[in-house]
């Protein structure tokens, strides 16, 4: 299964935040965050709403930012 993580990434771009800052938000090397933007690996819960909270999205926007096939 592939996802399109779009929105996510327009949402990174639109509050100035890096990979590598948003890398360092959830505990994870920006190469293994990387790999989860381009679908090679899948994000955790606890990635998501970590990811979530610094972009000030509530949890109930989870699937417009992560289930977008």
């Amino acid at each position: 299964m592939t996802y399109d993580y779009s929105n996510l990434l327009g949402a990174m771009r639109s509050k100035g935040i890096t990979q590598e800052q948003l890398a360092r938000i959830i505990g994870k090397s920006e190469a293994t965050l990387n790999r989860k933007l381009c679908g090679a690996r899948e994000f955790k819960q606890s990635e998501m709403f970590k990811i979530l909270e610094a972009l000030d999205e509530p949890i109930e926007r989870t699937s417009f930012y992560f289930f977008k096939h």
